[in-house]
């Protein structure tokens, strides 16, 4: 009996232990998509913000845009940024955000290493932020244009 009982710890310790392995592996990949998703979705609601509002721009008649962007610089910038944003493909934008991605965990290493490093030392943001910032910047010389390139948080979250 007690050879019995042995065998029988043994194999549920075995399959118990197996099984909060996988468990683990589950509740970690769940966690690591969730925050994927969650910063993923924010990166693309600004970009589809940047594509969206400077071909809306690109596109109407001069006259409305003179009347929308006063200042004839800010109005150059703003189709240059046009262009610019057009060329991107879809592949393009999503490399640029795995870029993104890479320099901030590199970054975060380095901030690991020496905490003392201020944000801006951190990371230089480059590719799709670019643009984002570029709009933001156009957005605000023109008083006109308002748009929120924040996503609202919901009283729930």
């Amino acid at each position: 009996m007690n050879k019995e009982w042995k065998l029988r710890r043994d194999k549920f310790y075995s399959e118990g232990y197996r099984e909060g392995i996988i468990e683990g592996q589950k509740d970690a990949a769940q966690h690591g998509f969730n925050q994927g998703f969650k910063d993923s979705v924010m990166f693309g609601f600004k970009w589809g913000a940047v594509r969206g509002v400077t071909s809306s721009l690109a596109h109407i008649p001069d006259e409305v845009k003179e009347k929308l962007v006063e200042n004839e610089e800010v109005r150059r910038e703003m189709m240059n940024l046009h262009t610019h944003v057009d060329a991107i493909t879809t592949k393009d934008a999503l490399t640029l955000y795995y870029d993104h991605i890479r320099r901030d965990k590199y970054a975060e290493r380095k901030r690991d290493i020496n905490p003392a490093l201020s944000l801006t030392q951190q990371s230089e943001y480059g590719g799709l932020e670019t643009y984002v910032k570029k709009l933001e910047f156009i957005l605000t010389e023109s008083c006109v244009i308002s748009v929120p390139l924040e996503a609202k948080k919901n009283a729930g979250s």
